[in-house]
């Protein structure tokens, strides 16, 4: 158990790493809600790829749109455990455009 956090911790990093030196583009992420910031500040999502998983965490911002069901909704409306896809600009931090849960 411990070496797959530290596996994740690594793949997260790099996935940071790399994002930070790389253009601004916008990219998706599909998995299930593994925390929320109380502030409503932050949101981390994974999914297991393969034997590994793979974490996104990103910076929820006055511009993000939450979407739920396919109507406006609020991160109130979103739990831990809940399948989520993130629309997030990747640039030196990670945004989220837009959270979506069907």
């Amino acid at each position: 158990m411990k070496k797959s956090k530290v596996f994740a911790f690594f793949i997260f990093s790099l996935l940071i790493l790399s994002h930070a030196y790389s253009s601004e583009a916008l990219r998706t992420f599909t998995g299930n809600v593994k925390a929320i910031d109380p502030k409503g500040t932050a949101i981390v999502v994974s999914e297991m790829i393969g034997k590994s998983e793979m974490v996104v965490g990103v910076i929820i911002t006055p511009e993000t749109v939450v979407e739920i069901k396919g109507k406006k909704g609020d991160l109130k409306d979103i739990k831990v455990g809940d399948r989520v896809t993130l629309i997030y600009e990747r640039t030196k931090d990670l945004y989220a455009k837009k959270i979506i849960k069907k």
